[in-house]
């Protein structure tokens, strides 16, 4: 081992020690209520708990010791570990750990304040330091590595070959020129009806039930324990935590602009919660979603998907005046169908990070558990094909549900405080009855009931008609037989087919937004039949299988349905976005 890379290691030991027995001192200097006191004024948890961190500083002296005295050895003891960890991959996953330990640590030291004993505030912020510490030295320990990481990460972004071939960037930048200019056209109809308060409160909606609680969470309290109360116990569990956290994130600049007063300056504030939040990750989910279809490689199929999905009348609904996390929770949900597509059966990181993004559209709104029979099926196609064995599906699933539970847990920290949590069970059972009932109010024309036959005429008027919805169907089974993207379209039916069910079968309440999430992937697959008509005329250069004529002749039926679809979806926008302007 060289001299260098011994002196950091040491280094990294005594800095991790120090603190750690720091904390130590504070810890065992604090003594229990006297009630509860059992052994040098502590109580049994606490001296258990106390042990704990003695063991793990023990050892942290040890190898500190060992070190200086044996080098030799010591080097031995690590030789492993530096195999390990000389590979990318094993690296990149100790560094996204760390970090992960570090942003633990950090809800857990404001959890001290709510529900976590206040007396291990030492050894959270101890364990804080640890993680970043690691952090910190696998970047200087490894600096091959992760020199390595960045060197990549950097070519990536400056090289346009990593970008894709000249077409797949012209056909991006084209989209990404689509959605920019769709992005603006929404800016007038998002300042109306925000002037002040006063005027939000008579035109808000929703949206005046979930203002005050993100008000509230960027509001400091008189203490430490009501600030930290007030950030994370939002008093509003009809939505996950992301939802206003990230919402908290898109209006902090004018809590900084304007000071205690940013409330009041709900005409700026809307604006962005609109547009960043609804507006936006609609523009990125289908935008994803193009992608995956296409690759952007069809320029002409990859535009007409992207209009096809941003004219759709519930979209156009959700971005005028309608701050809701139905946008956030459809990007989440497409990101788990792009991260399981990207995994391409390996069972490796994009699996996992398949289960993050499934944790969060749990978090947000529940949807991210309807996507047992897409992750289910997944497994079984692994194994189908000798990618994994049952062993292997046993495990990857547990550790698939695993990540997803620690997600939703770790984006939602009310759940950790009791009041919190109940009040959310309540709501939960309360929106359930609601939703499976209707509202208390008349209902003459039956629209408060479930069933695919009160549901089909509300789905007509507001996505399309039964026979565009059966088009759409039958476009992803044969997509998913014999298209380009065939995972995608399996996936994207696992994906709707219980979610729908689910709504059909015990949901009475009819909104649009309800179906976004699995109505944007749905309408994506438009071009199914298309693609598998390409691969059957032997454009892939695979043998013909049909004749140039009936190629010509999907192709044209497949643009006349979509085509009259979209001119419809156009004449409906153009309505609601004419009387919304109108009727502010």
């Amino acid at each position: 081992m060289k001299v260098e890379r011994l002196r950091l290691l040491q280094t990294w030991l005594l800095l991790a020690l120090l603190p750690g027995a720091a904390a130590a001192i504070f810890y065992f200097g604090q003594p229990s209520e006297p009630g509860r006191a059992a052994v040098l004024g502590l109580s049994l948890p606490r001296l258990f708990t106390g042990a704990f961190f003695l063991l793990i500083l023990a050892g942290i002296l040890g190898l500190l010791l060992s070190s200086r005295r044996s080098p030799s050895k010591f080097s031995v003891l690590t030789s492993r570990l530096d195999e390990r960890l000389n590979h990318p991959g094993t690296f990149l996953a100790a560094c996204w750990a760390a970090l992960s330990a570090v942003l633990i640590c950090s809800e857990a030291y404001l959890l001290t304040y709510l529900s976590l004993p206040a007396h291990l505030r030492a050894w959270i912020i101890w364990s804080g330091w640890l993680a970043l510490l690691t952090l910190v030295g696998l970047i200087l320990l490894y600096p091959r590595q992760s020199n390595r990481l960045c060197a990549s990460i950097w070519e990536r972004l400056r090289h346009p070959a990593h970008w894709g071939t000249p077409l797949q960037r012209k056909t991006f930048s084209i989209l990404v020129l689509i959605g920019l200019v769709y992005f603006i056209i929404f800016i007038p109809p998002n300042l109306l009806n925000t002037k002040d308060l006063e005027t939000f409160q008579k035109h808000g909606g929703d949206e005046k039930i979930t203002y005050p609680p993100l008000t509230w969470m960027l509001t400091p309290g008189s203490t430490a324990e009501e600030t930290v109360y007030r950030l994370l116990i939002y008093e509003d569990y009809h939505y996950g935590y992301p939802f206003y956290a990230l919402s908290a994130l898109v209006i902090l600049p004018s809590r900084l602009v304007f000071g205690m007063d940013f409330a009041a300056h709900t005409q700026v504030n809307l604006l962005l919660l609109r547009q960043l939040i609804s507006i936006l990750p609609m523009i990125l989910a289908a935008l994803l979603l193009v992608y995956l279809q296409t690759r952007f490689k069809a320029p002409l199929r990859a535009i007409l998907i992207y209009l096809l999905l941003l004219s759709l009348p519930p979209v156009i609904g959700n971005n005028i005046r309608f701050w809701h996390p139905d946008a956030l929770l459809t990007l989440s949900a497409v990101l788990v169908i792009a991260f399981l597509d990207r995994d391409q059966l390996r069972f490796g990181s994009s699996f996992f990070a398949a289960a993050v993004f499934c944790g969060l559209a749990a978090g947000i709104k529940l949807y991210g558990f309807f996507f047992f029979l897409a992750v289910g099926g997944y497994l079984l196609a692994g194994l189908r094909r000798r990618r994994v064995t049952w062993s292997g599906v046993l495990w990857r699933g547990a550790a698939f549900l695993l990540i997803m539970v620690l997600t939703i847990a770790l984006t939602n920290p009310f759940l950790f405080y009791q009041p919190a949590r109940q009040r959310m069970l309540d709501i939960l059972a309360e929106k359930n009855q609601e939703m499976s009932t209707g509202y208390l109010q008349p209902d003459p024309y039956q629209i408060y009931q479930p069933g695919l036959a009160a549901w089909l005429p509300f789905l007509e008027d507001h996505y399309a008609n039964v026979v565009f919805l059966g088009f759409l169907a039958v476009s992803l089974l044969v997509g998913g037989w014999k298209g380009r993207s065939p995972a995608v379209n399996w996936l994207t039916l696992a994906w709707f087919l219980p979610l729908s069910g689910y709504l059909f079968t015990f949901v009475a309440v009819k909104s649009v937004h309800y179906w976004l999430p699995v109505m944007l992937p749905f309408f994506s697959g438009a071009f199914g039949l298309a693609d598998a008509a390409d691969d059957a005329v032997g454009a892939t250069g695979k043998p013909p299988v049909i004749s140039p004529i009936l190629w010509q002749v999907i192709w044209l039926v497949v643009l006349a349905v979509v085509s009259i679809q979209m001119i419809t979806n156009l004449e409906k926008a153009i309505h609601t976005i004419a009387g919304s302007i109108s009727g502010a």
